[in-house]
């Protein structure tokens, strides 16, 4: 089970049958709705309706006025313009928007994006000295720079105006430049504080153009969707409205370079999901910038020429296959890593750091590891005695205020409370780790429950392909409007079957007489935690699955648990094992719990069996059926009472954690008594055995 709670909502029918009456949408998806609280056809349609009217002013933004007044100049004066981006996909898309708009006026124009192996994050004094010595008379940055104190000073020593327009947290000291364009500012009053770096660029071409949503909104706003989707940014309110209008877009696409990548991807235009864009677009174009080729991707979007875009959109193919190789590897290897330094309980906060791996991929690596181990995550490159560093969030951490009370131990460092990049010297990692897991302890309320929120329980006669394209109405999905999550109760659990190389599992699920195929990522057949024939709830999202020219529903299945009935015996026998530990047990229970000799040989030979570290972790409950050929309910109190038993002896340490057990064994090679027992004895008292 990868939640500890699941929060399923009771439906509220008549809020669902006023919905459905109104025709603002289909049952399934008006369930959806109103489990999310917009329980009437007002707060319904104010979700729904996310076109253009939900756009704001520009000009609202703080500096906005000053940004244009000197990009205005700077174009009528024909002086040499330089946008200075990021190297992922929010900044890409940023450079892509500004440098196409301001060449579309006859600008003098050209971008820079720092080398991420080589230079890192940011502004840096070496590239600043480059562009002035280029001949630029202005730098526009856009999707950083809102740290860049010294820099900005350094761009007025040197004669060169900036431009700073980005969408990161602030510190208490902004840059010096002629205009600091950010809605997180303090002073900002813009309404929409969640715009993507793309979503701030969008609004700054828009602001040159003298419009809201006119004919350059409708040119970028697909490109601004792809980097506020891959950018993981709120897709309520503003960016609801950008990303709406974006994907329309992009399924008209004319971009030779967007069509290139698309088909390279194999991504159909009819139709496509804000899932696409963030699991199948994004990444391609990332790879670029993780592999230190940036400038390929930039080129892919700005292109006219169609053959030059179908070359791009393969060569980033094949950049992102090679990424993920490399990003498969440094995973293994921090699982690994994670796995045999876990203490009770489970970690906090991870910080690693090597010298081996590939600094453009630790970033995605440390998303994996925190959505894997359940804490904050922050993986350092080291190379000459400096540590190049990615932390990633979890359940709320604030990943920019950490680094922020850390500074003293960093040479910089910038991003937000989800993300952030930062450079250490090598020396202090060790520091730097103990201050981390200081701060993640003092925050484990936060997410010590790991509770997953669900839209309700369907029935098998609702999970229909009309029910998909239902929810398709309520797109585009990601932070503050997940994809609908539903539950079902009491299916059997058949055909377990390992995909993806491995690393996924297939499985399929029967309830009343329906068969569903269904889908689980990154949990191989060993970890799952229910066997063929158990009877379990599944948490799930829809989608149509095309395959061999035939389309069928099926479920992506996002957690796995026993059936309540079982979970109600695992907590009968949870109590009857803490009755024998307390005392308090009588005679016939103690009984149930008396081990044989047999008993004992099945789990001592299934735990050495699965040694490959001398840390095993396994699913509790497969244990069970597989040690005894029984369920999880027969023998779960039986089970812990044969683990305490050689644990008394040194054998192992163990815990149980969410049904899975984590033993560590001690290597005792010799021979013990197992009679020789306390645990033993002491059940044999309640038995009545003498």
């Amino acid at each position: 089970m990868r939640y500890s709670s699941w929060n399923v909502p009771e439906v509220n029918s008549e809020a669902v049958r006023l919905l459905t009456q109104q025709g603002i949408s289909g049952c399934v998806a008006a369930s959806a709705l109103v489990a999310r609280g917009y329980d009437t056809p007002e707060k319904a349609l104010q979700l729904l309706n996310c076109g253009k009217s939900g756009l704001h002013d520009p000009f609202l933004m703080k500096d906005m006025d000053k940004a244009v007044s000197r990009i205005e100049g700077a174009v009528k004066n024909g002086e040499q313009i330089c946008v200075y981006g990021d190297y992922d996909v929010d900044g890409i898309t940023s450079v892509s928007i500004l440098v196409d708009y301001l060449g579309s006026r006859g600008a003098a124009c050209d971008y820079y994006i720092p080398d991420r192996l080589a230079e890192g994050y940011g502004l840096n004094e070496g590239a600043v000295r480059k562009i002035a010595e280029s001949g630029a008379r202005l730098i526009i940055t856009v999707d950083l720079g809102i740290t860049a104190c010294e820099e900005a000073e350094l761009c007025k020593e040197l004669g060169v105006d900036i431009i700073i327009t980005d969408h990161h947290e602030c510190k208490p000291d902004l840059p010096c430049a002629v205009a600091v364009v950010n809605p997180l500012r303090p002073d900002c009053g813009y309404p929409f504080k969640h715009l993507a770096g793309c979503g701030v660029v969008l609004k700054l071409v828009c602001a040159l153009a003298g419009e809201i949503s006119g004919e350059i909104f409708d040119r970028y706003c697909g490109l601004c969707a792809i980097g506020t989707i891959a950018d993981v940014m709120n897709v309520l309110g503003e960016n609801r409205a950008i990303i709406a209008c974006g994907m329309r877009a992009l399924e008209a696409a004319q971009s030779p370079g967007i069509m290139s990548l698309f088909r390279q991807a194999g991504v159909k235009v009819r139709r496509i999901p804000s899932s696409v864009i963030g699991f199948t677009i994004a990444p391609r174009i990332n790879a670029a910038g993780r592999m230190g080729t940036t400038r390929k991707a930039v080129e892919l979007l700005l292109t006219d020429d169609l053959k030059k875009a179908g070359e791009l959109a393969a060569d980033l193919c094949d950049l992102n296959r090679k990424r993920q190789i490399i990003e498969n590897g440094i995973i293994e290897e921090t699982v690994e890593r994670a796995m045999a330094s876990e203490p009770p309980g489970g970690h906090r906060a991870i910080v690693f750091e090597s010298r081996q791996w590939h600094q453009g991929v630790v970033g995605i690596v440390a998303s994996r590891l925190s959505e894997r181990f359940y804490c904050p995550v922050f993986l350092i490159c080291v190379e000459d005695g400096v540590g190049k560093g990615s932390a990633r969030s979890f359940g709320g951490f604030n990943i920019f205020d950490a680094l922020s009370s850390c500074g003293d131990l960093l040479e910089s460092f910038g991003g937000h409370k989800y993300a952030a990049g930062f450079v250490i010297k090598e020396e202090h990692i060790d520091v730097f780790r103990e201050r981390i897991c200081g701060l993640a302890s003092d925050f484990v309320p936060m997410w010590e429950d790991k509770e997953l929120y669900t839209d309700g329980e369907l029935f098998p006669a609702d999970i229909t392909a009309s029910s998909v394209f239902e929810l398709d109405g309520l797109e585009p999905f990601g932070a503050g409007n997940r994809q609908p999550v539903f539950v079902l109760r009491d299916a059997e659990i058949g055909s377990l079957a390992a995909i993806g190389g491995g690393r996924h599992l297939r499985f399929c699920a029967k309830v009343m007489g329906r068969r569903f195929e269904c889908v689980l990522f990154s949990q191989t057949v060993s970890e799952f935690e229910l066997c063929e024939g158990d009877s379990g709830d599944i948490a799930f999202s829809l989608e149509i699955n095309d395959f061999r020219g035939e389309s069928n529903v099926q479920l992506l299945i996002c957690d796995v648990r026993q059936c309540e009935r079982d979970r109600e015996e695992i907590q009968r026998q949870e109590k009857l094992y803490a009755d024998f530990r307390d005392g308090r047990i009588d005679r016939a229970d103690a009984g149930k719990l008396y081990p044989r000799r047999v008993d004992f040989i099945a789990v001592w030979r299934f735990i050495r069996q699965l040694e490959k570290s001398r840390t095993v972790k396994y699913p509790f409950g497969r244990m069970c059926r597989e040690v005894f050929g029984a369920d999880v309910t027969a023998v779960y109190a039986r089970m812990l009472i044969c683990l305490d038993v050689f644990m008394e002896h040194g054998l192992i340490e163990y815990t149980v954690s969410d049904n899975r057990l984590t033993v560590y064994q001690n290597g005792f090679d010799g021979k013990v008594d197992l009679n020789d027992s306390m645990i033993l004895s002491r059940l044999r008292e309640f038995c009545g055995a003498r």
